[in-house]
């Protein structure tokens, strides 16, 4: 059978099956994520990969014990106790996705196989640096005896056999990895979570852009929201709604497109990304004329081709998977973001918004019976991770409850 371990050396599926679960919230649990924050955050290199960042902030201690009080409070006079091991099959599109789905795991308690990625960039690897330094300490040892970092391709027999000796099974990936893995049986004690290709938007109030004094702050949210990971995490926004009457929308729209073309070029000179590829180019171009054959739209490519921006006239059996990412965005208009709603399927994960009442909101989503949209954040947050992801709570998933009736 053939695969690498990554991490750590010293462990092997036979020592880490051989392990018992930890309890929820070991403060050598909570010790080691602290340390590995404190870490990235002690390194002026890594300031350069800002997900590295926003991840160590995650795991401040701080973050650690709020999650631990919505963990307490979620178990009040319940036992829950760890699953046993858990293994993570994550996607390439997020190289970092791995470490918060390892990490909520490992509070509950549980031992973690990850199936790494094949894609390898300079920020994961420096990360496994301080990872293999870490889990080498004398005092780390109970959560090094209970990682296994794999790597392997498509192999069929190498996935069922992790999948016989886990409890639970994550699936990080799109649409065609889950109907791959899904094929491969489970233990049947063991059960199952997947996290299916998803697409997610930005709704923004024209009048309320217009009025904000500080309109490069919001740029620099989006930009966030939208260029990490190249546009195509889950939660990357793809899709720009306006709200407002024409002449508000339409002022808004050349505002906003051109600080944010100013805000992209600035970034490629101070390195903070790349510049787009020539394939990048191609592809938004292939999506663009793809969606106009299937519908009325009007094409808006910025002069450098950093921005493409595609009006649309409906939201009615919008092809999501046209999108491409690398900064493609398509704009739809509306005088009440309600009217956004029933055109939403499950296929429509994230909401980031600016320029709306927080009550106002809350009282239309409610209202709205939705089938999609899991998460609704500010704008510049879409990428934050939460332990409730596409309607799960990944605290009580990780966990078990024991039904104590006497």
């Amino acid at each position: 059978m053939n695969y690498d371990i990554i991490l750590p050396s010293q462990t092997t599926l036979k020592s880490l099956v051989a392990t018992r679960t930890l309890k929820p919230y070991e403060p050598i649990a909570i010790e080691f994520i602290e340390a590995l924050s404190q870490e990235i955050l002690g390194d002026m290199g890594l300031r350069q990969y800002p997900e590295l960042v926003a991840m160590a902030f995650w795991m401040r201690l701080s973050h650690l014990q709020q999650m631990q009080r919505h963990f307490d409070n979620k178990q009040g006079e319940a036992l829950w106790l760890a699953r046993g091991i858990v293994f993570h099959i994550t996607p390439a599109n997020v190289d970092s996705i791995f470490i918060y789905s390892w990490f909520i795991s490992l509070l509950a308690g549980n031992s973690n196989i990850i199936r790494l990625s094949s894609t390898q960039t300079l920020q994961i690897e420096a990360l496994f640096h301080i990872l293999r330094n870490l889990l080498e300490r004398p005092n780390f040892s109970p959560i090094r005896e209970r990682t296994l970092l794999v790597r392997y391709g498509y192999d069929r027999e190498v996935t069922e056999f992790f999948s016989q000796v886990c409890d639970l099974r994550v699936i990080w990936g799109g649409d065609r990895t889950i109907e791959t893995i899904r094929a491969v049986p489970l233990k049947s004690t063991a059960t199952e979570i997947v996290f299916a290709d998803k697409f997610s938007l930005a709704a923004i109030r024209a009048k309320a852009f217009l009025s904000q004094e500080n309109k490069e702050r919001i740029i620099e949210r989006f930009y966030n929201d939208a260029y990490w990971f190249g546009q195509m995490a889950c939660s990357s926004p793809k899709l720009i709604i306006w709200e407002g009457d024409r002449s508000d929308i339409k002022q808004a729209q050349e505002v906003f497109w051109l600080l944010l073309e100013e805000k992209v070029i600035q970034k490629m000179s101070d390195f903070s990304i790349s510049d787009f590829s020539i394939s990048d180019q191609i592809n938004k171009l292939v999506s663009s004329y793809s969606l106009a054959v299937c519908r009325p739209v009007k094409i808006c490519p910025s002069v450098k081709n950093l921005i493409s921006r595609i009006e649309l006239d409906s939201l009615q059996e919008l092809e999501t998977e046209l999108h491409c990412g690398s900064g493609l965005f398509w704009e739809y208009s509306v005088t009440q973001l309600g009217e956004i709603f029933p055109h939403l399927s499950r296929k429509y994960q994230t909401l980031a918004i600016f320029g709306f009442n927080r009550e106002d909101l809350l009282t239309v989503l409610k209202t709205s019976q939705l089938v999609g949209i899991d998460r609704v954040v500010p704008l510049g947050q879409a990428l934050i991770f939460s332990t409730t992801w596409d309607g799960y709570d990944l605290q009580r998933e990780f966990v078990r409850e024991i039904a104590i009736n006497f």
